[in-house]
């Protein structure tokens, strides 16, 4: 129980750290990172994100990105860099300006225009199917009838 005391006696009296000298959190450091990493092209093939890509390239981008958020730099000021150093084709996403809106917009419309069809479609199917028919029950014709039972006693 002494040694309790102490030990929480000892802790009061030690400076307390501020929050402005205490390191930044690794984690969250790591997860903006990766954020970021999502969010620009490898500039060496423009072909996968810096998240999904292994080049010397990459890696050096990678490496300058977690440098910057190190210093204090916002994800949009870090994300900025690239896109004046690089221009609009570093970036995952289009921006959502001029002719690029049509990637926002575009794929919502088809997907409700897609959604309105189908209903349409699938509406005049049940309301063909439902009416009733002028031609009226089927006939039973007796030669069918003796057509069938000659051809099952053929099977005997």
């Amino acid at each position: 129980m002494l040694l309790i005391g102490f030990g929480v006696g000892a802790r009061l009296l030690l400076p307390i750290r501020t929050h402005a000298d205490a390191p930044p959190d690794r984690t969250h450091l790591t997860e903006r990172a990766h954020r970021l990493e999502e969010k620009l092209i490898a500039p060496c093939c423009f072909m996968q994100t810096l998240a999904n890509h292994s080049s010397p390239k990459a890696d050096e981008m990678k490496r300058e990105i977690r440098e910057r958020l190190q210093q204090g730099w916002s994800e949009d000021q870090v994300l900025q860099s690239f896109l004046d150093r690089y221009g609009e084709r570093i970036l995952a996403e289009p921006l959502a300006k001029g002719f690029n809106i049509f990637a926002y917009v575009v794929p919502p419309m088809a997907l409700v225009c897609a959604a309105v069809a189908c209903v349409l479609w699938l509406r005049r199917r049940v309301v063909t199917r439902s009416e009733p028919s002028d031609a009226g029950p089927p006939v039973w014709d007796e030669s069918i009838a003796e057509q069938m039972r000659s051809e099952l006693r053929a099977f005997d």
